[in-house]
């Protein structure tokens, strides 16, 4: 396809945006009244955005903001929650931590068990856009800090609110508190199962304990193991195979495999003066907001696999024109597009990413487009770098599959985190006593 062809196409697009709307059914306006989502229940244990004006939320480490939200419990390195508010104006926010239990729901233990500290605290740090086509409110916090910091490890939940009333979700965060009480030997590799061994990679690992005695492993110590810190294909059920010698041994044919999938596609939108590779034009809407156009994707689904290095599906917020890119990253009417001849019937197609919170939310949930035969979206994001993947999922069910679109190839290179629980029976909670952080390679 010619330049001029791509050209027209985009220019036809964005005449029908503005006379049909968009195809997520999005008001490109930033001064559209914002829509409050009503939560079933006060708060939920996930990673979730409850109202709509909230964007670009992101838990890292302060210094390595591609990094998880996990916490050694004796070397607090501090994280960073940061958010915008496309209502630009101020707010009382406010946070607290809640502990968890290994399965994520909410611990027995007082607060006062597990918080040094007052147990909430404004979100003090805010500042205005400068300069920006949508106004809007940066906030963040630092976190441990001498005000409130966690003194036991386990899974916890960072839960922002309106008002100091807890009835008034705002957002909230999964992190994970540590200790270093077990060491861990890993090895990831090739399905050891032969008809998978193209398509599955399969994470062995032995749990060391001379130090920390586990008198009934069965029963007192459960394991979770994440691909790319995601939580929702978590695998949490395994058991080990062999006791010995305190040496717990996790060593499966196919209970502990995963997916390989593929390496996550990028778009590069730190500068809005060019067009990087998967990018198309960039110009501006008529209310003046940037607005870029995604290069067609291409379903890899029988596609070679090809070595691409990506930041395992976060993202980073950057302006490589500006000095602050916290307040003057522009934020820009993203179409995402891919060409497919028929729709899937009984499934709904997902942009899946940290930019989702890799949750299969109806905002990054695509709409097919019969005329142009392609699945599209719309959507508002803040200038940076961005990792993203395709997710096929059955309508009714929790979980996507990405090998529909993307492909599944037991060479791609995908992080992996252990965690080891055991139930301290003496404090009743679940202590996170051993992790260990790896890749495919074990780099």
């Amino acid at each position: 396809m010619t330049n001029a062809i791509i050209r027209l196409f985009f220019l036809t697009f964005f005449i029908s945006l503005s006379s049909c709307g968009s195809p997520n059914q999005i008001s490109s306006s930033p001064d559209a009244a914002p829509e409050y989502r009503i939560p079933t229940a006060n708060y939920e244990l996930v990673d979730k955005v409850y109202r709509s004006q909230i964007k670009s939320v992101q838990l890292h480490p302060l210094e390595a903001p591609i990094s998880p939200p996990y916490i050694d419990l004796y070397n607090q390195a501090p994280l960073r929650l940061s958010f915008d508010d496309l209502d630009a104006d101020f707010k009382n926010y406010y946070y607290t931590i809640i502990h968890c239990t290994a399965d994520w729901r909410e611990s027995d233990l007082f607060t006062s068990d597990y918080i040094d500290g007052f147990q909430e605290l404004n979100v003090s740090e805010s500042e205005s856009s400068f300069n920006t086509a949508v106004a809007y409110t940066h906030y963040e916090v630092i976190f441990p800090s001498p005000e409130m910091r966690p003194v036991l490890s386990g899974n916890y939940l960072f839960y922002v609110f309106l008002d100091a009333d807890r009835t008034k979700p705002v957002l909230s965060r999964r992190f994970v508190v540590y200790e270093q009480l077990v060491r861990f030997r890993s090895r990831v590799k090739e399905s050891t199962v032969i008809s998978e061994s193209r398509y599955m990679q399969e994470v062995d690992f032995d749990i060391l304990h001379p130090e920390y005695p586990i008198p009934n492993p069965y029963t007192e110590l459960k394991v979770s193991v994440l691909q790319n810190h995601r939580w929702d294909n978590a695998i949490s059920d395994l058991q080990p195979m062999y006791v010995k010698n305190n040496e717990l041994t996790y060593d499966y044919d196919e209970e502990n495999n995963f997916n390989g999938g593929n390496e996550f596609r990028n778009f590069d939108l730190k500068s809005l003066r060019y067009s990087s590779n998967e990018v198309g034009p960039i110009s501006n809407n008529s209310e003046g907001v940037p607005q870029a156009l995604l290069l067609p994707d291409e379903k890899r689904t029988f596609s070679t696999y090809r070595t691409d290095q990506d930041i395992q599906g976060q993202y980073l917020v950057r302006n490589s024109d500006a000095f602050n890119d916290n307040t003057e990253s522009q934020y820009v009417w993203v179409y995402f597009n891919l060409p497919m001849e028929t729709p899937f019937y009984g499934k709904s197609v997902f942009i899946f990413g940290e930019l989702s919170l890799f949750n299969y939310s109806n905002d990054f949930k695509m709409n097919y487009n019969s005329a142009s035969q392609r699945y599209e979206a719309l959507i508002l994001l803040k200038q940076g770098y961005y990792n993203y993947i395709y997710m096929v999922k059955d309508d009714g069910r929790n979980i996507g599959d990405e090998t529909v679109l993307e492909g599944n190839h037991a060479e791609t290179v995908n992080d992996y985190s252990i965690f080891a629980y055991y139930y301290d029976i003496n404090n009743g909670y679940d202590r996170v006593v051993g992790a260990l952080f790896t890749d495919t390679y074990n780099r």
